[in-house]
This record gives C-alpha cells, structure tokens and sequence, in this order.
C-alpha cells in the first residue's frame, strides 16, 4: 500500500507548491500595489499643492490687476472732474468776457 499512496503524495505536494507560489505572487502583487497606491497619494497630494498654488498666483494676478483697474478708473474720474472744471472755467471766462462785452 505504500507505493499506491506515493503518487497521491507527490501530487499533494505539487499542489502545496502551486499554492505555496500563488500565494508568493499574490504577496508581491499587494506590494507593487500598495507602492503604486502610495505614488498615487503623493502624485495627487503633489498636484493638489501646484493646483493651490496655481490657484494663489491667479488670484494674487486678479487682485492685482483688479487694483490696477481700480487706480485706472479713479485716476480717469480725475481728469474727468479736471476736464469739467477747465471747462467750466472757460465757460464762466467767456461769459464774462460776453458780460464785459
């Protein structure tokens, strides 16, 4: 009976190491994909920080420009007002001159 059980064990232990080196394959799949998960994170970390940063740099040029938008417009008012008073001045001078007239 002993050499009858002989394939059986071979064949038990074929099976051991079959499962021995799936189970080795799958260990070394859940490192490369815990690695890849931990390069994900960081890419998406990294990308959020240029995101943020992309974003600060936009708002600071929209301030910025919104600032610079802003001393244009008072600026313009200004001569606007300066041109009504030099205007106003003449007028006032040529209505005198009419009433010297």
């Amino acid at each position: 009976g002993f050499n009858k059980g002989l394939p059986e064990l071979f064949m038990g232990q074929a099976r051991v190491n079959e499962i021995s080196n799936k189970l080795k394959v799958a260990e070394e799949e859940v490192v490369t994909l815990d690695r890849q998960k931990q390069e994900i994170a960081a890419e998406a970390a990294a990308e959020m920080e240029r995101t943020r940063s992309v974003h600060t740099q936009e708002l600071d040029q929209f301030r910025r420009t919104y600032e610079e938008h802003v001393a244009e417009i008072v600026q313009a008012s200004k001569e606007v007002e300066q041109a009504i008073t030099e205007a106003q001045r003449r007028a006032n001078g040529e209505v005198q001159q009419v009433r010297e007239a």
